[in-house]
């Protein structure tokens, strides 16, 4: 019940924004954007993605952890991306299915 309770009140505060949201305005700031700026900063996103999951890869080496090293890559981006969409509490609920990992 709790995790349907988050997850609608993301559901709800992401229409909120989005109704509130001047589709001029965004589209004007848009417009503006320095894409190299923005291509260098996905870069340097990824790079540290990929930084984080060969550490994580090496330390779970240790104890004999046989996944290969890009489960660690997809398990950091899932990570990435639903901690900017969920709430906290429902993404911790999530980690635990196995249909996520």
């Amino acid at each position: 019940m709790k995790i349907v309770l988050n997850f609608s009140l993301s559901i709800l505060l992401l229409y909120i924004i989005f109704r509130v949201i001047n589709v001029t305005t965004l589209l004007n700031i848009l417009s503006e954007i320095k894409y190299p700026y923005l291509l260098l900063a996905i870069v340097f996103q990824l790079f540290s993605t990929l930084v984080a999951s060969c550490r994580w890869y090496m330390i779970m080496k240790l104890p004999q952890f046989k996944e290969p090293h890009q489960f660690f890559i997809k398990s950091y981006l899932k990570d990435t991306f639903f901690n900017q969409v969920c709430p906290k509490q429902y993404w911790r609920g999530c980690r635990t299915c196995p249909l996520i990992r």
